[in-house]
């Protein structure tokens, strides 16, 4: 199934543009075929691409199909992982610096209508995958303040 074929809601829809406009916002572009299949710390900064992988050094790819994640490597080179996840979880990952989890949906799916981008350095780990929505589990280490130092 290809990315065009989805079914998507009207909210789902919504959700989708929003998280689309993230790249014209930071002047990202696609990239290129060429480019294609490098893992995402040698792309050049300024592009995103897809992967059905979230990983720490995830391949990226310019064709997106159904269930890929989104990644940017904005122009300063921070690497961002794209997805949607709940309104509280999106509150979780904006406020709260313990460790915790969330599920990261590629596409909007039920609650998780929010789209987020998640940068590579606040995440620990990736723990596997949910089945039915294909999300995946994004473990957060807690966030160090200066008293920590």
């Amino acid at each position: 199934m290809t990315y065009e074929d989805a079914d998507y809601t009207p909210e789902q829809t919504a959700a989708m543009r929003e998280a689309e406009s993230l790249r014209a916002k930071h002047a990202l572009r696609l990239v290129t075929k060429q480019e294609g299949g490098e893992v995402i710390g040698k792309q050049p900064n300024g592009v995103y691409g897809f992967t059905y992988s979230p990983q720490t050094d995830t391949p990226i790819f310019p064709e997106r199909r159904f269930r890929m994640f989104e990644v940017q490597k904005k122009q300063d080179g921070t690497i961002y992982y794209i997805g949607f996840v709940t309104e509280t979880q999106f509150n979780q990952v904006q406020n709260d610096p313990s460790a915790f989890q969330i599920a990261l949906c590629p596409e909007p799916w039920k609650d998780a209508l929010k789209p987020i981008a998640i940068a590579k350095s606040r995440i620990h780990k990736f723990n596997g995958f949910v089945k039915d929505s294909g999300a995946v589990v994004v473990q957060f280490a807690p966030l160090k303040t200066l008293s920590d130092q």
